[in-house]
């Protein structure tokens, strides 16, 4: 059989967490603590171009609001007494009142020819339905609709603690940083890859050039939950933690094929 010369996008998008990072910032008895902890991160993630929001119905930000996130959470902390933590994005791309969460981050795909291709994205599964080589039943699980990154954390209301919301453990402020695609990870299971391959699939040529910030963003958010007296931790449990490729610090770019050739095509 002859092989295509010419690369592909192989990656995909999950329903399901496939990696994902927790900051454990101890109980809700601090605000301001939080605050600078939540600007942070906010500011880290629009530095490296991987978490900008760009609409969050949960929290009534639009982009009619003519200011970033951190600036409009502000105003909800000094109005209600509310911190927003990540509950803002809590309805991920599910609509609400015709608006759906948006979240954009810089990343590369490849074009027909196989050529790399630079651009904003919020939401990897729209845009991987508008690449080459999607089959006609686009309803299979690796196109959903997904933002690059999920930011999920609790509503702390200070002045009425019962209308907190997303207080995982009860009385504890943790927030979950997750990726339900492979397009960040150097080697992917590969769903278009051709009949008679073996094994994952290389997708280093995309990884290498947008992974990096996405490493540095996490890099970010763990000095600044240790600042805080925080925990940071990787799930040990998702799926590529379990394949070695990803660790406290994010993605180990330099992660040897987690199945190699000759061992069958193992999804996640």
């Amino acid at each position: 059989m002859i092989r295509s010369t010419v690369a592909k996008n192989l990656w995909t998008t999950s329903g399901a967490t496939l990696a994902r990072w927790t900051a454990d910032l101890g109980g809700p008895d601090d605000p301001p603590r939080l605050r600078r902890w939540l600007h942070r991160v906010l500011a880290a993630g629009e530095e490296h171009d991987v978490y900008q929001v760009l609409e969050a119905p949960a929290a009534g930000f639009a982009p009619a609001a003519g200011v970033p996130l951190a600036a409009w959470l502000d105003r909800l902390w000094e109005l209600d007494g509310v911190l927003d933590l990540g509950h803002f994005a809590w309805t991920g791309t599910a609509p609400v009142d015709g608006r759906t969460f948006r979240a954009a981050a810089r990343l590369t795909w490849l074009d027909a020819a196989g050529t790399p291709v630079e651009g904003r994205v919020d939401n990897l599964g729209a845009l991987r339905r508008s690449l080459p080589g999607v089959p006609d039943d686009v309803a299979v699980s690796g196109y959903v609709d997904c933002p690059p990154l999920d930011v999920d954390g609790p509503r702390v209301d200070v002045r009425y603690p019962e209308r907190s919301r997303r207080m995982m453990p009860p009385g504890r402020v943790v927030v979950h940083v997750g990726v339900r695609s492979d397009i960040w990870s150097p080697w992917v299971s590969g769903l278009q890859a051709e009949p008679d391959r073996d094994g994952w699939q290389d997708n280093r040529l995309l990884a290498n050039r947008h992974t990096p910030r996405l490493n540095a963003f996490l890099a970010a958010a763990r000095r600044a939950t240790a600042e805080a007296g925080g925990r940071w931790d990787v799930y040990a449990e998702a799926p590529f933690a379990k394949l070695r490729l990803v660790t406290e610090a994010g993605f180990d770019l330099d992660a040897p094929n987690p199945v190699p050739g000759g061992q069958g095509p193992r999804r996640t």
